[in-house]
């Protein structure tokens, strides 16, 4: 068997440590070869004996990652069944035909399709005066026997004559841009290693390359010419198309914006110059510019921009005196169309001209609201997300008052949204701090008596709305609890909420998550015995800290991707995305950042100590957080815990940060995960 196993060889496997399951253990456990390398900051001295396994291409990481994959499928064979029968489970969610509702554009109505059997989209097109149809993009073909395949983004070109789109093939997250003309399928590769997002101007493209930060209008010979430079290090940029239809280059850091209108002569003109702490979004209506800024509010508010002014344009803002935080906008020809969240709780409401207020939709326990498009400067086409059903699209008609359902989502028939209920519990963190938990879970058995499936992200003032997820009916029909911790350092409670748990507030974040599980238990959500901690990316780092600190409080840890080695990775200054995660996490030049980074890494702070269940899986392509990093966490505890720790670690060879794109291959990945967590609590039994 070779060393690097594809997926689709190496995921049928599992592994399941619990005394009495009648598992054979196996006695020879994988052990990865010492180096020792000493490191030291602000007169600080450590040891890492796994730097080396950084290079997997090396005899030493080959060896171990070789004893790591044997090992793995030695442990794992006994679960084959039960890995088959969850598999099914998740593939019958899949829907036969999935179509979305037609929409016009220019010329043509555009139609997406996944028809059965196949794996991604058709995008067609049929002309509204002629009636002819056009296969615009056929994404089964593009892909081919591609192992990874994503879309990033695609576009016709003006004259509707080319469709372009960006591919990502690895898993990295570098893309290539792809020109294609519709009628004779004549394809030209034209960029590579550049942002998923671009825009059309005139016959040529703006796109951004992801390596030099250059913002390049490029034809289809692969000729470009540079229309903007960002020399900020710690910048993303992003190319759009505006309402009016001219591109523009939107410049993030993490705390800050600063935005250039694409000219018809490609030259960028800036917006507002970019200011520490300022974000904001633009949007154009009958020829006004407008920007939703937190410049004036943390929360943020509209303001109006005078196109006339130059580079020093005014801003002039309105003080609509929105509840909670703005998250998005639109303009109607009735006023402004807002996206706010308290709490929560999220509406989209319309501020008339003449200030006057009218609810459009409100959400409640369990849901989440998402502005989708205005058509006829009137009608509010909005998307109602629940967590107990697939999303559906609504239309307000802002004339009449009146509201109705204008698409939904597939949703597997056999799934009946009203044997699911949701709760939120806020509980006190060890400081006071009132944080809340949402809960879902299938109606039937007491809810002290199930087992329980958390999470928690907290990091970057990302937000995990409420949303539908067929892949969690497996565990929700085998009775578990799925419990999503709003913990500090997201954004579900609005800025403050993310800064209340970022830099050196961070170890509130990591402690929010022990907290909502003695929260939980305490009010009877669940059997203590039967706690389950999932951790993805930075959501790791919370998982793998409770594991360290806390591991008698839950029985079963899983890891995704985890950002484990914090210092070593925040310490060095050729780590993709630094100058971004350093402002989240803190930079340990600093010494007090560097004590506390020092006291929660995951990596550094392992303990010769009992630890719970453990399945580690990380990805090779993983573009933002080094597959290494679980690589040599994994190799440090089998070094201090050896047969005491019950651990399984695979290491993906064929996708990256979020895993395959191949729904089959993930459905397969969910099943093994699904399969070591329902074993670990004795859950097999649906109710």
């Amino acid at each position: 068997m070779g060393l690097l196993r594809n997926l689709s060889g190496a995921i049928f496997f599992l592994f399941f440590f619990v005394t009495g399951c009648g598992v054979p253990e196996k006695k020879v456990f994988p052990n990865a070869k010492k180096m020792v390398v000493a490191r030291e900051a602000h007169g600080f001295t450590w040891d890492d004996a796994y730097a080396h396994l950084s290079d997997f291409d090396s005899p030493s990481a080959r060896d171990y990652l070789q004893q790591e994959a044997d090992y793995f499928d030695d442990q794992v064979k006994p679960l084959q069944s039960l890995i088959n029968v969850l598999s099914q489970e998740l593939n019958s969610y899949l829907p036969q035909t999935l179509s979305s509702k037609r929409f016009r554009q220019g010329e043509f109505d555009w139609h997406a399709s996944v028809a059965s059997g196949t794996q991604y989209r058709t995008f067609t097109r049929q002309h509204i005066k002629t009636g002819e149809t056009d296969v615009v993009l056929d994404l089964n073909l593009v892909a081919g026997d591609s192992p990874y395949f994503k879309l990033g983004h695609f576009d016709t070109s003006p004259n509707d004559e080319y469709v372009a789109y960006s591919e990502d093939r690895t898993g990295r997250g570098y893309y290539s841009l792809v020109l294609v003309n519709i009628l004779t399928r004549e394809t030209h590769r034209v960029a590579d290693n550049i942002d998923p997002r671009f825009a059309w101007l005139g016959s040529k493209i703006v796109c951004s390359d992801t390596n030099s930060g250059e913002v390049w209008l490029i034809d289809k010979n692969s000729q470009h010419e540079v229309v903007f430079v960002e020399k900020n290090r710690g910048a993303s940029i992003e190319i759009h198309r505006a309402g009016t239809g001219r591109p523009i280059i939107i410049s993030n850091t993490i705390d800050s914006t600063e935005i250039h209108l694409v000219t018809d002569e490609a030259k960028a003109e800036i917006v507002r110059e970019r200011e520490p702490g300022h974000r904001y979004r633009i949007k154009f209506h009958e020829n006004k510019l407008f920007a939703l800024s937190n410049l004036e509010t943390s929360d943020f508010d509209l303001a109006e921009i005078s196109l006339e002014k130059g580079p020093k344009k005014d801003w002039k803002f309105l003080d609509l005196k929105a509840e909670g935080t703005i998250f998005d906008f639109d303009i109607t020809n009735m006023g402004f169309l807002l996206h706010t969240r308290s709490r929560l709780r999220e509406q989209i409401k319309l501020f008339t001209w003449d200030h006057s207020e009218i609810q459009i939709a409100e959400a409640g326990v369990g849901e989440s609201l998402g502005l989708h498009s205005i058509v006829e400067g009137r009608l509010v086409n909005f998307w109602r997300r629940d967590l107990r059903r697939a999303d559906e699209l609504h239309q307000f008609d802002l004339a009449s008052d009146q509201l109705k359902l204008v698409d939904a989502q597939y949703q597997s028939p056999e799934v009946n949204s009203r044997l699911f209920d949701v709760e939120e519990l806020w509980f006190a963190a060890r400081d006071g701090t009132r944080v809340p938990i949402t809960l879902l879970y299938k109606k039937g058995a007491k809810l002290e008596e199930r087992p329980v499936f958390a999470s928690a992200y907290g990091a970057y003032g990302l937000t995990r709305p409420p949303r539908y997820n067929p892949s969690l009916l497996p565990l929700l029909d085998r009775g578990f609890l799925v419990a999503n911790v709003h913990v500090r350092g997201g954004g579900e409670l609005g800025p403050e909420w993310h800064e209340a748990g970022r830099n050196k507030n961070k170890i509130k974040g990591l402690g929010d998550l022990a907290d909502a599980i003695y929260a939980l238990q305490k009010n009877g959500f669940g059997d203590p015995r039967k706690f389950i901690v999932r951790g993805r990316s930075a959501g790791g780092t919370l998982a793998a800290f409770l594991a360290n600190e806390h591991p008698s409080l839950v029985n079963t840890v899983i890891l995704e991707n985890a950002f484990l080695d914090v210092l070593t990775t925040l310490s060095d200054d050729a780590s993709p995305g630094i100058e971004r995660d350093r402002n989240e996490w803190g930079d340990p030049r600093d010494r007090d950042v560097f004590l506390a980074q020092y006291a929660y890494s995951p990596y550094q702070q392992i303990k010769n100590q009992g630890y719970p269940n453990l399945l580690v899986m990380a990805s090779k392509f993983d573009g933002r957080v080094g597959a290494q990093e679980s690589v040599k966490w994994v190799a440090r505890l089998r070094e201090l815990n050896g047969d005491r720790i019950k651990l399984l670690f695979h290491l993906d060879e064929v996708s990256g940060h979020g895993g395959p794109t191949d729904q089959y291959l993930l459905h397969r990945k969910e099943a093994i995960k699904y399969a070591f967590i329902i074993k670990a609590v004795g859950a097999e039994k649906k109710i």
